[in-house]
């Protein structure tokens, strides 16, 4: 965050705007950032109250005395023209801004749809993490010190979470907080049981590390069988949280519907911080060790060849998970077919991976398109890489059967290493 922080709030001067209004001037109070309170000025109808009105009086107007009332010794009234989204986008980009806040009733009918869908479109625009208040009490409540604000942070073991982190830091920093890291995860029927999950709170505390400021922070991870941002939600519930805090890709098109910060942000009823990643954050901090490496294999020499790589990949104390999609019919042989595919794969385990701390999981997949079933099993998962091997298929053969690393490499949303056949 910048040494003198800015919170832009962003407002179409209605009373749906006010709960972003309450819970920016409290974000302010609380850290002594300057509220920048931001409409896009569109130009009044004739004859609609204050058309014939300077812009920037008109937002004056507004907001009233909010200053005096919640202790923010810096506002700023500002009014821009231009399609809304994107010049609040970039009036946020210039003032860096530590944060953009919006106000969406949520999910619904009529006009809620509308302001909902206006708020998404910030959150996907938007280079600076974006707070979208359903319920401004539980901030202003904060602000006057009545008690602690409640956070839910999702993480996942990806550079995507960083940003989201960072939001929690800066909101520790201004006041005191009840964080709980919730990381959603898929396990098999060997691997669900307490001590994994246990093992798993502390692979989160270590993900996330020291988080500053003051109260408590728990770590739960939240075993799932649907859709991640819907148990995200539902953890949310169960800690009565007043804002989750989440990373986001900024996906659009069809593939925000699998897009976790979309479903929290679209069907939530709870406020919500998107916090995006950019390709600068990328570039300008290292690449974190593997701690979670996926391996696709097809019980063939020439595909396991990239087992052993993926364990020199994987850190001291990562995990391995080793997947073999399967494309014969579920329904014959299942069960003796699945735990033949698991035995073999064991066998491919490295004797020295357990002298590092290398934890292995198995995993069979039943499905028709096997790139495609590995790039959502490596999302469901989690990992930090995948590494496949290639067949090195060329002309006809390649044609006629296809390549399944060729797919992954152009599906896949992390990183990928291909290993080539031995002796290419």
């Amino acid at each position: 965050m910048a040494e003198n922080p800015c919170i832009v709030c962003g407002t179409d001067l209605s009373e749906r705007s006010r709960p972003a209004l309450e819970a920016a001037a409290a974000l302010c109070a609380m850290s002594g950032a300057e509220l920048a309170v931001v409409h896009v000025a569109d130009r009044p109808a004739p004859g609609r109250p204050g058309a014939g009105r300077d812009p920037v009086t008109r937002v004056v107007a507004w907001r009233g005395d909010l200053g005096p009332r919640l202790s923010v010794s810096r506002i700023r009234d500002v009014a821009l023209g231009g399609p809304a989204v994107g010049a609040l986008a970039s009036f946020a980009e210039t003032r860096d801004a530590a944060m953009v806040v919006v106000s969406s009733p949520g999910h619904g009918a009529g006009s809620v749809v509308r302001m909902a869908g206006t708020s998404e479109r910030i959150a996907v625009e938007s280079r600076r993490p974006v707070l979208v208040v359903r319920d401004s009490a539980p901030f202003t409540r904060w602000a006057r010190g009545e008690r602690p604000l409640r956070i839910v942070l999702a993480v996942d073991f990806t550079p995507t979470s960083e940003p989201a982190i960072r939001v929690v830091r800066f909101l520790r920093a201004a006041g005191p907080t009840e964080v709980v890291v919730t990381h959603v995860h898929y396990p098999d029927s060997d691997t669900a049981d307490e001590a994994g999950d246990a093992l798993l709170a502390l692979d989160l505390a270590r993900r996330v590390g020291d988080l500053g400021g003051h109260g408590p922070v728990a770590y739960r991870p939240f075993a799932g069988i649907g859709r991640t941002g819907d148990h995200v939600l539902e953890a949310a519930g169960e800690d009565r949280a007043d804002v989750i805090v989440v990373g986001t890709r900024a996906r659009r098109g069809y593939r925000r519907l699998a897009s976790v910060s979309s479903v929290v942000l679209h069907h939530g009823r709870t406020s919500v911080i998107c916090a995006p990643r950019t390709a600068g954050q990328d570039l300008a901090e290292p690449m974190p060790p593997f701690r979670r490496v996926m391996v696709p294999v097809d019980l063939s020499d020439l595909a396991n060849a990239a087992v052993a790589c993926a364990y020199r990949l994987v850190q001291e104390g990562g995990e391995v998970w080793l997947l073999h999609v399967a494309k014969a019919s579920p329904r014959e042989g299942r069960s003796d077919g699945d735990r033949e595919s698991r035995r073999r794969m064991r066998a491919l385990v490295p004797p020295w991976s357990a002298r590092r701390g290398i934890v292995t999981r198995t995993e069979v997949a039943h499905a028709r398109d096997v790139a495609r079933a590995i790039c959502e099993a490596a999302a469901r998962r989690c990992v930090d890489v995948v590494c496949t091997a290639s067949h090195g298929r060329t002309g006809l053969t390649l044609a006629l059967r296809g390549s399944v690393s060729k797919g992954v490499v152009r599906r896949s949303d992390r990183p990928v290493v291909v290993v080539p056949p031995q002796g290419a």
